[in-house]
């Protein structure tokens, strides 16, 4: 599926993939993009279609990569389905000589979700705020779902704490050991996503103003602080 969103002076309207080759202001999201879909994003963007078919692998790991026209940034975020929790990537391409930005998920994720509920609602303008801005705010919300399923994964932990000690026969194994695998998952993403940050802060990422570099220096303390909690878990 894939969706274009076009920022003007009077807000934002649905777009095509023509405008990633425009001087238009715009955001192209796909999620688990076809085979013609990326090959559409490689001939409008200027992408090499091999970097393009690396980001639908969902082992894709976190990373930062300087491309002839873009930036690539991959994160991994958080994944909710049937009671499984799992990380999948997101991945960013920012680009270097126009004014678009390009995300491909293999899932719809809540952090996109809320970026385009943001958008809708006129909190973020990419005419106005800039890619760097819009890029922060993505991570910024990465970071959101971590903090919000592991306040869920708290709970989860003291209802386990309260029967071992209550009815421990009535203690779930299973339980356990699903929780615990998410923390392994959570702990891998999150390790792996500062290291994402930490370079993006270092001024790695082409076309990441030093105005907004600043601003990541709060995810990474954000980043760092889920870390201690996952750990903590």
């Amino acid at each position: 599926m894939l969706r274009v969103f076009k920022f003007q002076k009077g807000g934002v309207k649905a777009g095509s993939l023509n405008d990633l080759g425009s001087s238009s202001k715009c955001w192209a999201d796909c999620i688990n993009p076809t085979p013609k879909e990326l090959k559409e994003i490689s001939e409008r963007a200027k992408i090499n279609l091999h970097i393009l078919k690396e980001t639908v692998d969902k082992e894709e790991r976190p990373k930062v990569s300087d491309l002839e026209n873009y930036s690539l940034i991959v994160v991994r975020t958080p994944w909710v389905e049937h009671d499984h929790i799992r990380t999948t990537p997101i991945s960013i391409f920012i680009s270097k000589n126009k004014n678009n930005v390009i995300t491909i998920t293999l899932k719809e994720t809540h952090s996109i979700k809320r970026m385009q509920q943001l958008i809708k609602a006129n909190k973020i303008d990419l005419h106005n705020g800039g890619l760097s801005f819009f890029v922060f705010r993505l991570l910024d919300e990465v970071l959101e779902t971590y903090f919000y399923i592991l306040d869920t994964l708290e709970e989860k932990i003291d209802k386990i704490e309260d029967k071992v000690v209550s009815e421990p026969h009535k203690v779930s194994v299973q339980n356990i050991f699903s929780v615990k695998k998410t923390l392994i998952f959570f702990h891998k993403a999150l390790t792996a996503n500062r290291e994402v940050i930490a370079s993006i802060e270092k001024e790695y990422v082409s076309h990441i103003d030093k105005k907004n570099v600043k601003r990541f220096r709060t995810l990474y303390d954000d980043v760092t602080q889920l870390i201690d909690t996952e750990g903590t878990y």
